[in-house]
């Protein structure tokens, strides 16, 4: 049997991911975090400052842990004061690498605001895309569209081609309608990941359902993970 690992959806993009040694939090606004061990190492991340990502409420969490060590996007540190009362603070821009306790830590840049995480440790890697994401938007002209398809997301995602990624996290949207799952796609046959977790959501899980169903089959080397719920707990064997 091998390694077993926790993975909670709290909400939107916020999750929480549990290994024997340590929790990697990462971009929580709402919902509710569950019970965590003191004795492990907390690391909270936050990809950048928009309220869907972030809040000033994981500062609470200081004291949760023995060690808590927190891992923003650069923009943080301007967009919000709130930072400065914590003890353990990483700040990172777009393309850069860092190791923060057990974790090794690259970034890749997004195309919307602050950045994507690759995390590192122990033999797992972890993807969350923040807001890394194709943003086709239905109406925007072809040209536009396109532009930010090659010129952006896959240029990004170009960066993380043959990373053997456990678990990943991947922005789903259906404010996109027909569009919402392009990005997927080309995290999908590009990258992939053993499990794939669809986040920003916007709770719409009846979304999911429907492009899990098409495309399944389509990419056999990831399973895509079907979330219906806030506060859903999955345990995956590695």
């Amino acid at each position: 049997m091998g390694k077993i690992c926790k993975v909670t959806y709290i909400k939107h993009s916020g999750v929480l991911v549990e290994t024997d040694s340590a929790y990697l939090l990462f971009d929580y606004w709402e919902g509710k975090v569950p019970e965590i061990d003191s004795k492990k190492h907390l690391y909270v991340f936050a990809s950048h400052v928009h309220h869907d990502h972030y809040s000033r409420d994981i500062f609470k969490l200081e004291n949760a842990c023995v060690n808590v060590d927190y891992i923003l996007s650069d923009d943080i540190r301007t967009g919000s004061s709130d930072w400065k009362k914590a003890e353990n603070v990483t700040f990172m821009d777009s393309d850069q690498e860092t190791s923060v306790g057990d974790l090794r830590i690259k970034t890749l840049w997004s195309t919307d605001e602050g950045v994507a995480f690759l995390v590192k440790m122990d033999g797992l890697t972890v993807y969350h895309a923040g807001d890394l994401h194709w943003w086709y938007w239905p109406g925007d002209s072809d040209e536009e569209n396109e532009g930010r398809r090659q010129r952006e997301y896959k240029g990004e995602i170009a960066k993380i081609v043959g990373e053997k990624i456990d678990i990943a996290f991947v922005v789903l949207d259906p404010r996109q309608e027909y569009a919402g799952g392009y990005g997927m796609d080309v995290f999908l046959s590009s990258v992939g990941g053993r499990y794939v977790f669809p986040i920003h959501l916007w709770e719409n899980y009846d979304y999911l359902k429907t492009y899990k169903a098409k495309n399944d089959s389509k990419y056999l080397g990831s399973r895509i993970m079907d979330i219906s719920r806030q506060g859903e707990c999955f345990e995956i064997e590695l």
